[in-house]
């Protein structure tokens, strides 16, 4: 990349443009500013950028209109002949012509709407929450604990469990619950999630997987020996009936792809295209590990 020339007609003055250059600068890659996006987070990224060059002012700016394009690079050919001093007064002019494009600055009042959804993983809940606070400057971790622990799910083992210990810092709270997810994983086990199961349906998927696999229904016959109530004394004999057990099946399609995924190997799922705004926080979908929507009514999974 070349910076301008004092022959370039453009907006730097003289001094800027005629200031020598103590070293040759290998100028790092940067994506061109377009002026559809966060002004800021472009500004951000080329001062990281330029920092490590250890160049002088005039630098930076005869440098800086090699980042744009589109939009861009026109606001900048258009601006007054010789109207830019110095860096800060390109930062400004720029800030402020693409104003419109800023992202709305999150204030520590947006954590509290971070809730932890009913069967929603830690991991989960904790990758959300950071990246909320990364959306907010300046926060005290004393408000990033409160929020963080506010937000947990009511009936969290991992809430009691904190509470229980007494942690009080969020560097003890976030140790704590990196050590709780890996827990988590290691030692996960098969949960029905229906209940009240009967024993011959536990006992007839059994039998299914003993048969290989096999898709076809499976049924069999016991003979069970009852006593006749109608019929009471000593040395009565018991009666045989047949008894044919009734198949149940409870697991649902998430039950049956946590499964598959131990032995098969699955992509994971794609993003919730729904933007975060729009979404109902109060459904969980168990399969995106999100919120917009509960599991069952999951497309994708379907």
């Amino acid at each position: 990349m070349q910076a301008l020339s004092l022959t370039d007609k453009n907006p730097f003055s003289a001094s800027i443009l005629m200031a020598t250059q103590s070293q040759k600068i290998k100028f790092p890659s940067v994506d061109a500013y377009d002026g559809t996006t966060d002004p800021d987070d472009h500004l951000a990224m080329y001062k990281h950028l330029m920092l490590t060059t250890q160049a002088d002012d005039a630098t930076w700016c005869k440098y800086f209109p090699v980042t744009l394009k589109g939009l861009a690079q026109r606001w900048f050919s258009q601006l007054p002949t010789s109207s830019i001093h110095n860096f800060n007064e390109l930062v400004v002019l720029f800030t402020h012509h693409f104003m419109a494009h800023r992202q709305e600055k999150k204030s520590s009042l947006h954590l509290e709407r971070i809730q932890q959804c009913p069967n929603e993983s830690l991991r989960s809940y904790v990758k959300r929450f950071n990246n909320e606070t990364l959306q907010i400057s300046d926060l005290p971790d004393r408000v990033i604990f409160d929020n963080f622990f506010r937000g947990l799910d009511e009936d969290s083992p991992f809430k009691f469990q904190m509470a229980r210990q007494r942690v009080a810092s969020l560097n003890e709270l976030m140790n704590e619950a990196e050590r709780w997810i890996h827990a988590e994983e290691v030692c996960a086990v098969k949960r029905p999630k229906d209940k009240g199961v009967s024993s011959s349906s536990k006992l007839q998927s059994n039998l299914g997987h003993q048969s290989g696999g096999n898709d076809r229904k499976r049924s069999s016959t016991w003979n069970i020996e009852i006593e006749d109530s109608s019929k009471k004394g000593k040395g009565q004999k018991k009666k045989k009936c047949s008894y044919t057990p009734t198949v149940e099946y409870t697991k649902d399609l998430f039950q049956v792809y946590k499964e598959v995924s131990k032995d098969v190997p699955i992509e994971d799922p794609p993003p919730i295209n729904t933007e975060l705004e729009l979404r109902d926080k109060s459904k969980y979908c168990e399969y995106h590990e999100d919120v917009g929507h509960v599991t069952d009514d999951c497309f994708t999974l379907q």
